[in-house]
């Protein structure tokens, strides 16, 4: 009897300090961004903890050519 296993999509996060770095601009800037609509959301792990998923930055990026 074999089993057939779903792919497993590999997600990665960013950091905050990361997307200011893909972005070539301020941490402050991000946060502005974040308020925009159309602007990838981030995840709450915590009340400290935001992570942005890479796809989904990738998207907005491809959506705004």
């Amino acid at each position: 009897m074999s089993e057939t296993k779903p792919d497993i999509e590999r997600v990665q996060f960013l950091t905050l300090e990361q997307v200011a770095e893909r972005y070539q601009t301020t941490i402050r800037t991000i946060q502005t961004w974040m308020k925009t609509p159309g602007f990838p959301k981030p995840l709450r792990f915590n009340r400290r903890t935001l992570r942005f998923r890479l796809s989904d930055l990738e998207a907005f990026e491809r959506s705004d050519d």
